[in-house]
């Protein structure tokens, strides 16, 4: 929320939350286990609660508030980055390219740049990336997410001890709901991020998401990315007006991946933990 609060964006997302206060944890008969007031001690300890809203939302407010849209491009997968002596191109979709100093790929768990950094590396670093980092990401659960419209006529209702309740609520919204689908949750941490000029970030390289309500990938990947442009950002002070040399972005990239990784490792841990909890791995009477 700092990040988003610098950008300007604070008051926006703060119109658009809805505000929760308890988070309610039950067994597989609908028994209440605890009564969670995660919520409210954030909110009370910090001053910044949670922000809940739906990430379509999300980024519509993020698009309104860019004061330049046109660098923004639609329909224009990356399908080819060329890595050159002092620049990349990278090839689009739309049959445009693109030059620059260098790459960062933010495009999700099926990433093309990913694919593309791998190739690098293979050809200048053989044996580097191997098929087990390769096929690090593990899927070990999925959630069930869906939309719906507001309710106001569900008003509160005290499921404490009936199964029942609960499950006549369930049916209820899921009969008003907008869409729904099913989401695998993939887990891991990847060991490389970065060859030539092209470093990654977000889920492309970690996806500590196991537990997503606590909204863990998106934020790792906000965070990621400003760690990532902090440190470039150095870089190019350091060359005093110069573009940065190919080993200049190099370093700035390792510092920012070692800086991150260890962190995500122990958010995945975190998660991890809380989602064999939630999912009653862990779980005996």
């Amino acid at each position: 929320m700092r990040i988003l609060h610098q950008l300007g964006y604070e008051d926006a997302l703060q119109s658009a939350a809805i505000p929760i206060c308890n988070f309610l944890c039950r067994d597989l008969t609908g028994c209440l286990i605890h009564n969670n007031a995660l919520y409210n001690l954030v909110q009370k300890n910090h001053g910044r609660g949670f922000l809940p809203f739906e990430r379509q939302e999300f980024l519509q407010i993020l698009y309104d508030g860019l004061p330049d849209k046109s660098y923004i491009r639609t329909n224009a997968r990356v399908e080819g980055i060329a890595q050159l002596q002092n620049s990349v191109e990278a090839k689009l979709s739309d049959s445009s390219t693109e030059t620059g100093d260098m790459v960062l790929g933010c495009d999700g768990v099926h990433s093309s740049t990913r694919s593309i950094m791998w190739d690098f590396a293979t050809r200048v670093s053989p044996g580097l990336i191997q098929v087990k980092e390769k096929t690090s990401l593990k899927t070990s659960w999925k959630t069930l997410v869906l939309m719906t419209p507001t309710i106001p006529e569900l008003g509160e209702r005290d499921l404490s001890e009936d199964a029942q309740a609960l499950a006549d609520l369930v049916a209820d919204i899921w009969r008003r709901r907008n869409r729904a689908s099913v989401i695998a949750l993939q887990e891991g941490v990847m060991e490389h991020w970065h060859r030539g000029r092209i470093t990654l970030t977000g889920d492309t390289v970690h996806k500590a998401q196991v537990h997503p309500n606590l909204a863990f990938g998106g934020n790792s990947a906000i965070g990621g990315v400003v760690t990532a442009i902090n440190h470039i950002q150095r870089a190019v002070e350091a060359t005093r007006g110069c573009r940065p040399s190919s080993m200049a972005l190099s370093a700035a990239f390792a510092t920012y991946e070692s800086e991150q990784r260890q962190r995500l490792k122990g958010i995945l841990e975190m998660s991890n933990w809380v989602a064999k909890m939630h999912t009653y791995v862990t779980y005996s009477r």
